[in-house]
């Protein structure tokens, strides 16, 4: 079996830019962290981005299964600094949109760096894994397994606690 990569469940208030920011689960998806364990297939290896809303569901599966969860930093979202906690709405992020794939929010990190962090991990990760982590991430690994451009990877939506295995 391949690695599987999981999204997080909805934050509070998904309008917000999350960034590296350590945002809470909302409520009703706390909820519902069983029902998106039972829906996954067969792992025996389970890796997450250390913040606490890929920490909490990488955990509850991992004790629903009786194996060990590994934290990892390189699984994190991108960093986009000082827009980190911010909604979008806030945020004059026109010159970074109009250049995302090569361009770098103010004191954060450029998608080329994302995706240079999650092919370290990705090369790391054995056979059967469980990787919980953020739609960024995902991305960058889609783009990287399937040899394809990061732009046509972006164009596939990555909704909320759903998975897809390379």
């Amino acid at each position: 079996m391949a690695v599987i990569l999981m999204r997080h469940p909805e934050t509070v208030d998904p309008r917000v830019i999350a960034g590296q920011s350590d945002v809470a689960i909302a409520p009703h998806a706390l909820a519902a962290i069983e029902s998106l364990a039972e829906s996954l297939p067969h792992v025996r290896h389970i890796v997450s981005s250390d913040l606490s809303r890929c920490r909490i569901l990488a955990e509850a599966i991992a004790a629903q299964r009786g194996i060990d969860c590994t934290l990892d930093a390189r699984w994190r979202e991108q960093s986009f600094g000082a827009w980190d906690g911010r909604r979008w709405d806030e945020v004059d992020g026109r010159e970074y949109l109009e250049q995302w794939t090569t361009g770098t929010p103010p004191g954060g990190e450029s998608l080329v760096d994302v995706q240079a962090r999650v092919a370290a991990a990705l090369a790391e990760a054995p056979e059967d894994t469980l990787v919980v982590t953020h739609a960024g991430p995902i991305r960058c690994a889609l783009a990287i397994a399937r040899g394809i451009r990061i732009e046509d990877a972006f164009a596939e939506p990555i909704p909320f606690g759903s998975w897809r295995s390379l």
